[in-house]
């Protein structure tokens, strides 16, 4: 079992955790009791066996599922996993387990950190995308209509438990979508990284444990995302506006890897990285049967863009490719914004 240390836990990953999770949150926590928020696509398959690893172990479980999708992410789902924890008589020394993708790690995460003023929190990604991004970093928090993750909190997990062996069920589309924020790291920090995918010969759960080094590292020099931490939203200005604009039918990771070659196709033209570069971006989507343009407007993607949490004032950063493997932050004043976007394609 390969073990990460994270800002205030342990990330560890290895086929077959699933059914030694009782045993593994008892040997971090002396938690008695544990809320399994879930949705139903993945409760159906694994909740009976987390349900039943817990009880083994002695934890006596509830839980709470909702439907699959991004539109689960909102307040309303938020409010219903606190009435059920406050009915239940949960204590802040007892365990919230988050079971499922990007949505379900977010949405859980939010209400452990917010329960009686902070729960235990445990999370167990069972998409690549979790695995490899959201389940880490402590990021959590829901969706305000048309803007997305407008309210939240940082609250790091104090385990998160990777059975790789969860992504056999995962459907082709969501392996898609995790492959889009693996891409992410690769043009970030790793040209090996990023060739070795293009070839298409590696080891899935290699890779994931990359992603996850990359990430925690990034997030322990800055926690709070005001410095360097800002790079891992390489594609997500763009990215986001499209998920909001196509009311989440085009996943977050298919939406990032289009929103990083809008950003990039900008770079070329503004003379901050060289074509080579999006040409080999060009080829990894291709490959991976990602989309590289959207069909929304300049218009409709600048006016989601002006709700982006990376604001301040009149400006905005933006994560900008130099080449495979090295990019930059960048600020723009917002009236130079959908110039920018139409440097990278949009019309």
């Amino acid at each position: 079992m390969k073990k990460i240390i994270t800002g205030v836990g342990s990330y560890l990953i290895e086929q077959g955790l699933l059914d030694k999770t009782g045993e593994l949150i008892l040997s971090q926590t002396n938690a008695q009791r544990a809320m399994v928020v879930s949705d139903e696509n993945v409760f159906r398959l694994y909740g009976e066996r987390l349900l039943n690893a817990l009880s083994e172990a002695g934890i006596i479980a509830e839980s709470i599922v909702f439907p699959a999708g991004e539109n689960s992410k909102c307040l309303q789902n938020f409010e219903k996993i606190l009435f059920k924890l406050s009915e239940e008589n949960f204590s802040r020394s007892d365990t919230l387990i988050a079971l499922g993708g990007g949505v379900i790690g977010d949405l859980g995460g939010f209400a452990a950190s917010c329960f009686k003023r902070g729960m235990t929190l445990i999370q167990i990604p069972a998409s690549l995308l979790a695995m490899v991004d959201s389940s880490l970093g402590g990021k959590t928090g829901v969706n305000l209509q048309r803007a997305k993750n407008q309210i939240g909190s940082f609250y790091e997990p104090v385990l998160t438990i990777c059975d790789t062996d969860l992504l056999r069920s995962l459907p082709e589309r969501e392996f898609k979508c995790g492959m889009g924020e693996i891409i992410k790291y690769a043009v970030l920090f790793d040209r090996e990284l990023f060739y070795t995918l293009l070839r298409g010969n590696f080891d899935l759960s290699q890779v994931i444990e990359k992603c996850a080094q990359y990430k925690t590292s990034i997030v322990k020099e800055d926690k709070f995302d005001r410095g360097r931490r800002q790079l891992l939203n390489l594609g997500h200005t763009v990215g986001h506006a499209i998920e909001v604009l196509s009311d989440f039918e085009i996943s977050h990771g298919e939406s990032v890897t289009t929103g990083l070659c809008v950003i990039t196709r900008a770079a070329v033209e503004k003379g901050i990285c060289g074509k080579e570069t999006l040409t080999e971006l060009s080829e990894m989507l291709n490959k991976y049967g990602l989309t590289e343009y959207t069909g929304f407007s300049v218009n409709d993607v600048y006016d989601v863009v002006l709700k982006d949490k990376k604001i301040s004032g009149n400006e905005l950063t933006l994560i900008v490719p130099e080449c495979i493997g090295k990019c930059k932050m960048i600020k723009i004043q917002l009236t130079q914004l959908k110039d920018f976007l139409k440097a990278g394609g949009l019309k």
